[in-house]
């Protein structure tokens, strides 16, 4: 299903223009959760689409791969609240997969917007 999912995402075009992020009070952005079967291929596969199986969701999922989502020309990530706030801190220091979405924000990775709401 990924594959498939892939070759149709690779046939729209080679890069997505703009792309939105939300991120969980446990690092998870994209459907990478910590500690979850699939989160290495989603950090490190190079298939725009990969299978992530969540244990703190309850349903198996589709997500954009790092590679796809660091190809987007424009990025953005979506915050809300104090308990978000100390995670994107934390996640700011290093990548970690304990916090996916520091794969998202660590330098190298370039630039990316983050909308910061109380």
């Amino acid at each position: 299903m990924a594959e498939r999912a892939s070759q149709r995402l690779r046939a729209l075009g080679p890069v997505i223009d703009v792309l939105l992020l939300g991120m969980g009070e446990d690092g998870h952005t994209a459907s990478w959760f910590p500690d979850s079967p699939g989160l290495h291929e989603a950090l490190h596969g190079m298939q725009p689409v990969v299978f992530t199986q969540p244990r703190t969701a309850a349903h198996p999922r589709l997500t954009l791969s790092r590679a796809c989502v660091l190809a987007a020309r424009h990025r953005h990530l979506a915050l809300t609240g104090a308990a978000k706030l100390a995670v994107y801190q934390r996640a700011l220091q290093a990548p970690s997969p304990e916090f996916p979405v520091s794969f998202v924000l660590e330098r190298a990775a370039g630039p990316i917007d983050v909308w910061m709401a109380p």
